[in-house]
Formats: C-alpha cells, structure tokens, sequence
C-alpha cells in the first residue's frame, strides 16, 4: 500500500487500526547508493511524514513503517516487516 496524499492517510490509518496488531510497511525505501526515500511508484516520500529524528540513516535501515498515526520511521529491510497490498477499485 503506497498512500498518496494527507487526505488519503488521514483516511485509512484510524480505520486499518482497528483491525490490524502489527505495524506494516508502507511500501517507502531508499533505493541503494542513493540518499532519497521513494515509494514503490517511484514517487518522493513526503518529508512531514517522518517521525521527528527519521529517516536516521543508520547502515541497512532502508525500508519505513508507519505507526496508528501514520508517521514513519525506518528500519532495517532484512526484518522483513508485513505489508498491504493495495487494490485498485
């Protein structure tokens, strides 16, 4: 699941809590050897969407979760970290 805009997060975060236990990936990384966050889509990933002090940048933390509030933080991809897949409708 990639969330596109402030309207769209606001939206689905309080819901998805409701009925999910663990924290997903949002589908955001930084690609190697760059030093930009992306969504899968390749789009920027929205700088006030971090938690205040992340990205932090720490070697092999390269994948971003978002808590109940929506805010991301990063971690190491090779926790593997659940996702949601996104369905167009």
């Amino acid at each position: 699941m990639v969330l596109e805009s402030e309207r769209e997060r606001s939206e689905v975060f309080p819901t998805m809590y409701e009925s999910v236990i663990w924290i997903p990936w949002m589908g955001v990384y930084k690609p190697e050897g760059e030093d930009r966050w992306v969504s899968v889509k390749g789009e920027p990933a929205l700088s006030s969407w971090w938690w205040p002090g992340y990205p932090n940048n720490s070697a092999g933390r390269k994948c971003a979760l978002a808590d109940e509030t929506g805010l991301l933080w990063n971690i190491d991809c090779a926790e593997r970290p659940p996702f949601i897949c996104e369905i167009p409708l």
